[in-house]
């Protein structure tokens, strides 16, 4: 028996062991790692641009030299934040068993990318296609991967990020000097007047469109940012007063947009506070299940990944609040509805499956925002792909408490595929 095999068999007898139908489980994961093909390895090592140190995002945003964004041309090259997606993938997908298997040659241009994006000014990461036309958001994650791969790869930003330098303000008597550093974009979070009246602008009713889901990817991207100047408390507090007592959940349209809204709101809260309980959660994870399983339609790659993050953020939530008894309840409930959860995962997900094994954002596009459509067209990108494999496929093992059973994607075909790919000069039409 390989080893994948063994994992399976002692995911089984876990399964069973606390009341469920390991064999149902089982098979429901198996269904869910057979939609994902070799190709996807060789696809990702065909984003990776060895001149410059980093991934594109898609094949369009390598083969194509320019876009027109703003009536302005903008030229296409690598980027952070599927630099970092890319690298982090590689090792979810069992490309690599740990960073440290990659190869020297490839490591060092890729912290040698990475640092030459971070200012010396303010901290934050500039790319030259892009310059200073993006927003908070867009900073916020950009900072995130930058730490990321710091961190995965084992090395040091040249600069002092600005949630150090946030950090070191809000302690600092005399913030004048240190508050001078902060960028325009980031006066909000100043002063606590300044932040409340950002939160109260934020739209959180909105009927349409991203629903509250735009108002809680605003605080998650920032939400070191918001730790590191202290007003970790301030947002929670305002967060509690505008959510939906009953249903535990923020904006007015129920679904996925409520789950999606949830898992960026929830995400921040939880990232902001030390040992702050998020209220009013006891329906939201059940109601997560009820639209995971649903006929409501996913209209992107992530409404699927949020549901069962979700989950999570309840569990933490009954943790932080001491309600074990109701955390055995959902966790119980949650294995008993787990093959139905992930069979839906797979009939959900399997519509932004691209030809060669990636996956798209949309069902029918690809990349919204940054970095810019350049096709318009089903296309599979960075971000989509980690979401769509690695992604749902570890929150939901981690919600399951299946992940220290679960084998990984690829084993050396995935690895083989990768870098033979990565040797081979990338044909552009």
């Amino acid at each position: 028996m390989d080893e994948r095999e063994l994992k399976f068999l002692e995911m089984e007898k876990d399964v069973n062991s606390r009341g469920g139908n390991g064999e149902a489980v089982v098979a429901a994961y198996r269904e869910l790692y057979g939609m994902h093909e070799i190709g996807l390895c060789s696809w990702l090592a065909k984003l990776f641009d060895p001149d410059i140190g980093g991934f594109y995002c898609s094949n369009s945003g390598r083969d194509t030299e320019w876009i027109e964004a703003d009536g302005k041309r903008e030229i296409t090259l690598p980027d952070m934040e599927s630099t970092y997606f890319s690298v982090i993938l590689m090792q979810r997908l069992g490309i690599i068993k740990d960073f440290d298997e990659i190869p020297d040659w490839m490591r060092e241009k890729i912290i040698k990318f990475t640092c030459s994006l971070q200012s010396e000014e303010d901290g934050h990461i500039y790319h030259p296609q892009w310059g200073n036309r993006v927003t908070a958001t867009k900073h916020g994650r950009d900072l995130t991967a930058a730490n990321g791969l710091a961190e995965s790869l084992k090395f040091k930003l040249p600069y002092p990020t600005p949630a150090e330098r946030l950090k070191t303000a809000a302690a600092d008597d005399d913030k004048k000097d240190a508050l001078g550093a902060i960028p325009a974009f980031s006066d909000h979070l100043k002063s606590k007047e300044a932040f409340l009246k950002y939160l109260e602008n934020l739209d959180w009713n909105a009927t349409e469109g991203l629903a509250a889901y735009g108002a809680g990817h605003q605080l998650a991207s920032q939400a070191s940012l918001i730790k590191a100047a202290g007003l970790g408390d301030v947002m929670c507090d305002f967060l509690d007063s505008i959510q939906n007592k009953e249903s535990g959940f923020w904006g007015v349209i129920p679904g996925y947009p409520a789950l999606n809204a949830f898992f960026k709101i929830g995400a921040a809260y939880n990232s902001v506070t030390e040992g702050r309980a998020m209220p009013n959660v006891d329906k939201v994870a059940y109601s997560a299940m009820d639209v995971m399983v649903g006929n409501d339609c996913n209209r992107t790659v992530c409404y699927q990944f949020n549901a069962w993050w979700c989950i999570l953020v309840c569990y933490g939530a009954f943790k932080k609040s001491g309600n074990d008894a109701g955390l055995a309840r959902l966790k119980a409930e949650v294995l008993r509805r787990a093959p139905e959860c992930i069979l839906a995962t797979k009939r959900k997900t399997l519509p932004f499956k691209c030809e060669d094994g990636s996956y798209s954002y949309y069902r029918d596009s690809n990349f919204p925002g940054f970095p810019p459509k350049m096709l318009l067209c089903k296309e599979g990108d960075v971000d989509a792909t980690t979401i769509n494999s690695s992604g749902v496929l570890g929150r939901s093992l981690d919600v399951l408490e299946l992940s220290k059973y679960a084998p990984k994607i690829y084993e050396k075909e995935g690895r083989d595929a990768f870098f033979d790919a990565l040797r081979k000069p990338t044909v552009i039409w």
